[in-house]
């Protein structure tokens, strides 16, 4: 027995049984470090996100005026949980519509994104937007001021309204800018005033029917100021001496 242990014939046998169990023991399911089990499923490990992000126009909006898209749209993205965490954090992606090649009128566009992870998948909605092309018109346009002189207390008046500035930029599409009647502004008076109202007041444009134009005015707001007194009337004064004192004279002021 002590020649078999000594014999080179024994150590060659026990190395092949020990190869032959590190060999069963790596390639059988289930068998194996358990920290390489916990890294591949959290490798796997999927995760998805909501975001909305802002709309972004590819079109020569000097030339052309457009409507009809949204400021912003959501998007669903889902992958590792890792990536849609830091996707959602940085929101380092662009959601777009490309309108260079497409003439004035009405458009059915698809929104498109660049810059996601490949391996992130996304759904955008809404998916499509309708957009209106028109050319771009930018014109002056005074302010009228339009107020209810009802409000004032009675026995008072109104002086001369100060507007400033008194002409603001109107941009939009031309067959817009056709529809506009009037800017103007409407201060709201409360009722009973006595005294000067003096407030910044939205600036609006309305077409001849009273109702608002889709334009963009700049500014936006106007100062206005409207001088509030009481009424005055200016009435004469007939002086009628009595009397023959003729070493005697009388002079006459009035605060009013």
């Amino acid at each position: 027995m002590k020649k078999i242990i000594n014999s080179n014939y024994f150590y060659a046998f026990i190395s092949l049984c020990c190869a032959l169990w590190l060999f069963f023991f790596v390639s059988t399911p289930g068998v194996g470090s358990t920290r390489d089990s916990n890294q591949s499923n959290t490798s796997t490990v999927t995760k998805k996100a909501t975001i909305t992000a802002p709309l972004q126009l590819q079109a020569d909006v000097d030339k052309y005026y457009i409507t009809g898209y949204p400021e912003k749209v959501k998007i669903t993205i889902e992958g590792p949980a890792a990536l849609v965490t830091a996707t959602r954090n940085t929101q380092n992606f662009n959601l777009y519509l490309n309108l260079r090649d497409l003439s004035i009128g009405q458009h059915r566009v698809q929104i498109k994104e660049t810059g996601l992870n490949s391996e992130l998948t996304y759904s955008i909605k809404p998916k499509y937007v309708t957009v209106n092309i028109q050319k771009r018109v930018t014109r002056r346009f005074a302010v009228d001021v339009d107020y209810n002189k009802d409000s004032l207390a009675s026995g008072y008046e109104t002086g001369t309204t100060d507007v400033s500035p008194d002409t603001v930029t109107v941009t939009g599409a031309a067959s817009e800018i056709a529809k506009i009647d009037k800017v103007v502004v409407k201060p709201n008076l409360p009722k009973g005033i006595k005294s000067t109202f003096d407030q910044e007041v939205l600036v609006q444009a309305l077409d001849k029917n009273g109702k608002t134009v889709n334009v963009t005015l700049d500014p936006q707001t106007v100062h206005v100021k409207i001088p509030i007194s009481i009424q005055s009337k200016q009435v004469s004064i007939n002086l009628k001496q009595k009397g023959n004192s003729s070493d005697t004279s009388y002079s006459f002021e009035s605060d009013v």
